[in-house]
């Protein structure tokens, strides 16, 4: 049944049989709707093999860009995330109606209290008229979608493939009033993105903005500063501009324990101070090598075979298997070793002693953390840490990349 401009009015009791879809009856508000013709240490050379296997499924699953909108309005800009993937053929047909400028200069036409806030059906030309956008042909629905809160979806007809430039903003959950399959009378409606940030302020004001019945087109239009009766001017409409904002990446995946953190880091407050990482995926374990000097020198009588007598060197090495179910930080025990030479260390070497923990963590595949307590000396602090050179974070921004498409 072809839809009249009359019943684009929402019904919040019911809606007349004679005129309306059953499926548009639904109790407290009316569906969102368009209406056609209407207004509106290294790792060994075998791991390192598998590594490279693994790199390359990373490269292959990189996550498609996420694709932002912005709206500017009188009461401040929103910005829509769109589900480039989940929604793509309501994603091309919303982005292809922005590039053409369609949307320059629309108006929100609708506004349902509690409910949604309808636009991209007319653009102002000149005092008090309008003129609807000129549409192409219709899309196939999307459904799919919960309807929640702050997603956009698009408007249409009762036809579940009717839809085209006209878009809908829920104002609450209307997951019950609004989801539903693809097809058929209880078709559901195609949310393609959703509201980010603190945007809902934004498009709660909007909705707040107190709407009037003005003709058979213009059923529920929010004017602002307006009584009904008064001469209307542009300053009541509330304009839309809808543009691409970019293509942003989504949030990086979290880090976890791989080989390519193997190698050289250094103290980033104090470039004297470094540690020497070894991963071993296999068998879960991780060891460090920490090399640093004392804060006093010992005295002029101490004496050492090479190097300087303030210079240390700990060992630190984590239990097998704590990398075991992915992880960003893991303890190690840290142990001193006393004796001994440097060309012969069984000469008076004493049994390697345990002197404390250190939990090593990283935030990304460039920038750690040593937190240390060495019990056994009195001291404990806290060690940012960067890499000497970047030439495995590439390895290890993949391995992460793999682990999270496993997971």
């Amino acid at each position: 049944m072809r839809h009249e401009p009359v019943q684009y009015a929402a019904t919040p009791t019911g809606c007349a049989a004679e005129t309306a879809e059953p499926n548009q009856c639904k109790p407290e508000a009316a569906r969102p709707r368009q209406f056609p013709g209407v207004f509106f240490m290294t790792a060994s050379v075998s791991r390192l093999v598998r590594s490279s296997t693994m790199i390359l499924a990373a490269l292959a699953a990189t996550p498609a860009l996420a694709t932002q909108v912005l709206f500017e309005t009188r009461f401040g800009d929103f910005t829509v995330e769109l589900y480039d993937d989940e929604a793509p053929i309501s994603v091309a047909n919303f982005l292809e109606y922005i590039e053409s400028g369609a949307y320059e200069n629309s108006i929100i036409h609708r506004k349902s209290d509690g409910f949604v806030i309808q636009g991209g059906g007319h653009t102002w030309t000149v005092e008090d008229t309008f003129e609807r956008i000129e549409t192409r042909d219709p899309i196939a629905n999307e459904s799919g979608i919960s309807n929640t809160r702050g997603t956009i979806a698009m408007a249409r007809t009762s036809e579940p493939d009717s839809a085209t430039s006209q878009w809908f903003i829920n104002l609450r959950d209307n997951a019950e009033l609004l989801d539903g399959p693809t097809s058929g009378d209880d078709a559901g409606y195609a949310v393609f993105g959703e509201v980010i940030g603190d945007g809902m302020d934004v498009v709660d004001i909007l909705g707040s903005i107190q709407d009037f019945y003005l003709s058979t087109v213009f059923t529920e239009i929010p004017l602002f500063n307006y009584a009904t009766g008064e001469e209307r001017s542009i300053n009541n409409y509330l304009f839309t501009d809808v543009s691409i904002v970019s293509d942003v990446p989504p949030p990086p995946p979290p880090f976890v324990f791989n080989a390519g953190v193997n190698g050289a880091w250094f103290n980033s407050t104090d470039t004297g101070e470094g540690f020497y990482l070894d991963v071993l995926p296999d068998i879960g374990l991780v060891a460090m090598g920490w090399y640093t000097w004392d804060s006093e020198l010992p005295g002029m009588d101490a004496e050492s075979g090479i190097g300087d007598p303030g210079q240390r060197w700990l060992s630190a090495q984590s239990a097998a298997g704590a990398l075991n179910g992915g992880t960003d930080s893991v303890v190690l025990n840290v142990y001193n070793v006393r004796g001994g030479q440097f060309d012969d260390y069984g000469i008076g070497a004493e049994q390697p002693e345990a002197v404390g923990t250190i939990t090593l963590s990283f935030d990304d595949c460039t920038t750690g953390t040593v937190d240390y307590t060495l019990g056994s000396f009195g001291e404990s602090g806290s060690i940012p840490i960067s890499r000497v050179a970047n030439d495995n974070v590439a390895l290890c921004e993949a391995l992460v990349e793999a682990a999270a498409d496993v997971q």
